[in-house]
């Protein structure tokens, strides 16, 4: 009866949110919830937005932040990076955990190819996922310095038609603040995503991924693999 309850108090708490708009967490208006959909125990599962234009999109509760203003989105390469990072550490303390096996000899002779294998095998697909990861944020990057060049060409043209005369000093600061408050916006999750690949992504890349399985004596083994921590806002 009390979980129930409960389930019942965090379901009328999310659906009384339904309406109210929904921004990432640099600030930018993300779209209006239209509906959500919760699990047997009353939890988030997914919240769809309606991203103006009759534009309906889905979002998983991975997604999400809710605080009390309502809901917060979390960009998918931040996501990304955060799971990722939590796999790397589990693997990386495994495999640490079978060197220090292996030197004790508590690793059976015939096990020892099988399981070196195993985990050369994953750390080689940590390393794909890295890649793949680095190319969706430098695109990302690009996207934002493709934005940053429009905006400064617009802002430029606002100057010129407000010299001119054609704008007055209100309207062309309203104007211009809207568009510093959007740099800014753009500028700080560049700078997170720049932060990302020079700290994380490009050292995991560059390093020698999978020296704690490869051909060195084990007592020589470490694990050298960073792990993300990204942190959201």
């Amino acid at each position: 009866m009390w979980m129930v309850f409960i389930a019942s108090m965090r379901s009328e708490l999310i659906q009384n949110r339904v309406g109210r708009p929904v921004k990432d967490v640099y600030g930018r208006y993300c779209g209006s919830v239209i509906g959500f959909s919760i699990d047997s125990s009353g939890e988030l599962k997914s919240i769809g937005l309606d991203q103006c234009e009759g534009r309906f999109q889905e979002f998983a509760s991975n997604r999400i932040i809710s605080d009390k203003d309502g809901f917060i989105m979390i960009p998918v390469w931040k996501v990304a990076a955060d799971g990722l990072g939590r796999e790397t550490e589990t693997v990386r303390r495994r495999a640490q955990a079978l060197a220090d096996l292996e030197k004790e000899g508590e690793v059976p002779q015939e096990l020892r190819e099988e399981v070196h294998s195993q985990y050369d095998g994953e750390f080689k697909r940590l390393r794909e996922s890295y890649v793949n990861l680095g190319a969706e944020v430098r695109g990302l990057i690009e996207a934002l310095d493709r934005q940053a060049r429009s905006l400064d060409r617009f802002l430029l043209n606002l100057k010129i038609q407000f010299r001119s005369g054609e704008i007055d000093d209100g309207t062309f600061k309203a104007e211009a603040e809207y568009c510093a408050m959007i740099k800014q916006r753009d500028t700080k999750e560049r700078d997170d995503m720049r932060r990302l690949l020079t700290t994380v992504i490009d050292p995991v890349l560059t390093g020698n991924v999978a020296s704690v399985v490869g051909g060195a004596p084990v007592e020589q083994r470490t694990v050298e693999v960073p792990v993300p921590q990204v942190a959201s806002r």
